[in-house]
């Protein structure tokens, strides 16, 4: 027995040193592969480093606050290059600045834009090369970096507590931060450097330009305003509004107050230029490629779509887009967006061509976000491609039915006047009327007004249905919508069977509407829309209550059934946004019911969603507005005489078959 023991022991202890070997080898392997890191076919891992807790005693201590033990995680994470053609390249500059300097340069990979130093390694970030434009502002920070004597307080306990639990890019942001006394002082090293190898002193306005838009993707670079906007597509101007002026470039010359020291401080004053220089070496642009593809890494991994999508714009006005297209990140969304949109082989070089090809869309339809102007866009896209293709006709058909969960209008971009702005370029198509607008859709994209017709209620219908939407357009209602427009989310009917409604409550609230319904007397005949409409119209006012301030309802409050409209109604599975009260009447206020139309003038069914359109038919909808249940749905057809008895009778009758549902 004793002997069985100890030699489970001893074969216990084996596997734990073959196991320990094993992961020395996995690590091993996995720095080698990013030591043979190519140029152009970057592979940066897309993993974030973990935060390890080592055990000391009873407690746990975060080691990544052990900024010299942190740096050695990264350096196993794959997120520090530290050999390859690359940071030879950097080491030559670095070499070059100053032949007596021990400091060797890696590489960090992260967005974060500075540098930061140890004794006797200098940490440059990929975000700070691919906001560079040449080798002169390399130099500039490797300079700084060469004359920092890195106080040794600056990797003790001193920051730990501040930074814990933080993420890896704020964390790397806090090695980069001096207080501005140290960095006027290694500002003024690193031009006592530049001087010595007869380097452009201005070079330092371009790197302070650097370093104030750096959160934004090369953000100091010069690009026209035209080229995000075109016939085929549009960009809203919040996308790069913080950098966006009225002439062709998107570069301001104010600094933020502690720059602006800086400058001062080595004899530069506010509108002093820096000029433009063109040492690009090949060894520079290659390292300048990868930098700013592994932006585009980080950014993807991050879920920022402004910064990815920036980025992609300028990827393609520098490299070919045959290189984008096989980067490898772009191709694992190539992957999804085929599986997501269940698009066959044979669609694949349409796909390719068609919406690869567009700038704005290949971002927006490849990933799931929470704001809705992208999804919008990237339909817009397809939809007023002015060479669509019958190939791209349906990939657009695919991507309205299988992408699902996005976000589709973004309240904070397009307000509720302005519905249209989100399917159509906004100089060619006029603001008049909905036989206009189609006609102009019907002219431009060869598609039959039926079809338009479908695309716009399907767009609709198809709104999101996570909640993230539904917070953004509560918080987003009051600050961005006009005042003449208010919105209300409901809850659908199946969400009110879902929450298995208080019959003696909702009984009691639909005796109320009952009676509002059975003293109005607009319901006598009704044998047209318009009609139907002034009824609507009519009874609203019995649902309002004097103890909330409404002593009459105003009738010119208008209710427009036409479809599409400016203030378009939206359905989805879980709820109903539906815009009803204009500018008469005050956001305050707090009805007791809303009572809305739903109209489909179309032969069109929506099968997913809680209002199944037929041919001419249109539903009525009862809603209890403090409680944003709806009480009621009742589908009419257009050709069914709509007298008093039958009309009242069909709602109560639905009312309470509805309110007894669990």
């Amino acid at each position: 027995m004793t002997n069985t023991r100890t030699i489970s022991q001893l074969f216990g202890k084996s596997a734990l040193i073959l196991t320990g070997l094993f992961v020395v080898a996995i690590i091993n392997s996995s720095v080698a592969q990013i030591s043979d890191f190519q140029f152009g076919e970057v592979d940066f891992t897309s993993s974030y480093v973990e935060r390890p807790k080592l055990k000391n005693g009873s407690h746990f201590i975060d080691a990544q606050m052990d900024f010299k033990a942190y740096l050695q995680t990264v350096e196993h994470s794959g997120k520090l290059i530290s050999n390859g053609r690359e940071v030879d390249f950097l080491n030559e500059i670095t070499q070059e600045i100053d032949k007596a300097s021990k400091k060797r340069t890696v590489i960090v990979k992260s967005n974060v834009v500075g540098t930061f130093s140890s004794d006797s390694t200098i940490y440059i970030t990929t975000g700070l090369i691919a906001q560079t434009q040449n080798t002169d502002q390399l130099a500039f920070f490797i300079s700084r970096e060469i004359a920092a004597n890195t106080p040794s307080e600056f990797w003790n306990d001193q920051k730990k507590n501040k930074y814990i639990g933080s993420s890896y890019d704020d964390k790397i942001l806090a090695l980069t931060q001096r207080t501005l006394s140290e960095e006027i002082e290694l500002d003024k090293a690193a031009l006592d450097y530049f001087e010595k190898m007869n380097m452009k002193k201005s070079t330092l306005i371009s790197c302070l330009n650097i370093l104030k838009y750096g959160h934004l993707p090369y953000a100091i670079r010069k690009v026209p305003a035209n080229y995000f906007n075109s016939d085929n597509y549009y960009v809203p101007e919040r996308y790069f509004e913080q950098v966006h002026s009225n002439n062709s470039t998107i570069i301001k010359s104010n600094y933020n107050e502690k720059l602006l020291q800086r400058l001062k401080s080595v004899g530069f004053q506010p509108g002093d230029s820096a000029e433009e220089h063109n040492d690009q070496t090949e060894d520079y642009l290659a390292l300048q490629k990868a930098s700013r593809f592994s932006y585009l890494d980080e950014a993807i991994i991050r879920g920022e779509f402004e910064v990815a999508l920036y980025t992609i714009f300028l990827l393609e006005s520098d490299y070919n887009e045959v290189e984008i297209l096989k980067h490898k990140k772009v191709q694992s969304w190539y992957g999804f967006a085929m599986r997501e949109m269940q698009i066959t082989k044979s669609m694949e070089s349409a796909y390719y061509k068609n919406l690869f090809s567009s700038k704005i869309l290949f971002l927006q339809v490849l990933r799931k976000l929470p704001s809705g102007a992208k999804l919008t866009m990237a339909l817009q896209v397809l939809y007023e491609n002015k060479d669509i293709s019958p190939e791209t006709n349906q990939l657009w058909k695919n991507l309205l039915f299988h992408i699902k969960n996005y976000s589709f209008f973004d309240l904070k971009e397009y307000s509720s006047q302005s519905y249209y702005s989100v399917f159509r370029n906004k100089e060619n198509l006029s603001n008049d009327s909905t036989g206009s607008k189609y006609d102009e859709l019907e002219k431009r994209n060869n598609l039959s007004k039926s079809d338009s017709t479908k695309f716009y209620l399907y767009c609709i219908a198809n709104i999101v249905r996570d909640s993230s939407f539904w917070t953004e357009l509560n918080e987003v209602q009051a600050k961005h919508l006009p005042s003449e427009s208010t919105f209300t989310i409901l809850p659908s009917v199946s969400y009110l069977k879902k929450k298995r409604v208080d019959n003696e409550k909702s009984e009691e609230k639909l005796n109320q509407l009952v009676k509002a319904l059975e003293e109005d007397t607009a319901f006598n005949v009704h044998s047209s829309i318009n009609e139907l409409e002034n009824a609507i119209r009519v009874s609203v006012k019995h649902c309002f209550s004097e103890e909330y301030g409404i002593s009459k309802y105003d009738q010119s409050i208008p209710f427009k059934l036409d479809f599409p409209v400016n203030d378009a109604l939206s359905v989805n599975s879980d709820y109903i946004v539906f815009p009803f009260f204009q500018s008469t009447v005050k956001p305050r206020l707090k009805p007791k019911y809303f009572v809305g139309l739903f109209i489909a003038p179309i032969p069109y069914v929506v099968t997913d969603f809680l209002l199944t359109f037929h041919q001419s038919s249109y539903a009525a909808l009862i809603v209890d507005a403090k409680t944003s249940i709806v009480v009621h749905v009742e589908y009419v057809n257009y050709n069914e005489p709509l007298t008093s008895v039958n009309m009242r009778e069909r709602i109560l009758n639905s009312i309470n078959q509805t309110i007894r549902v669990q």
